[in-house]
């Protein structure tokens, strides 16, 4: 007789545990038991714009103060010097400025073209390109793309 009281209770055990979960599914409405990673809510937090292209390989975006031009006709004409006060943008494998250091900036189209003038002491935002091929010290480094205001 306990052997078949054992049987007969493992028999319930057996009935009750294989039951229950398709009870539960059954009363939720679910199909299956993955339901609920299935049915997850929409992200309510705003995805941002990617941010767009930087500057090309070599140039630099700084503000700075002139702190001299030279006039045309001189010996190193369509050069100017300038203060930098602030890197504002690298682009990719372009070398270090150091803000406060002076920079002498080759500007051929800003001058033959008669770009703005700029003055001794003007505050300036430029867009500069490093001169890679630059082996004499008489050819400044670097040359002037943009001038931004």
């Amino acid at each position: 007789m306990s052997s078949a009281y054992l049987f007969l209770v493992f028999l319930v055990l057996l009935y009750a545990c294989g039951s229950t979960p398709k009870k539960l599914s059954r009363a939720h409405g679910n199909n299956d038991t993955t339901s609920a990673i299935n049915t997850t809510k929409k992200d309510t937090i705003p995805t941002p714009t990617p941010p767009g292209p930087g500057l090309p390989a070599g140039q630099a975006k700084i503000m700075g103060e002139i702190a001299e031009v030279e006039m045309p006709g001189k010996a190193k004409s369509n050069l100017f010097t300038i203060h930098i006060m602030e890197v504002l943008e690298y682009g990719t494998s372009t070398s270090p400025i150091v803000t406060g250091d002076t920079l002498t900036i080759h500007a051929p189209d800003f001058v033959k073209n008669n770009g703005p003038e700029i003055a001794k002491n003007d505050t300036v935002t430029l867009i500069i390109q490093e001169n890679l091929s630059t082996n004499s010290s008489n050819h400044p480094s670097w040359s002037m793309v943009k001038l931004e205001n």
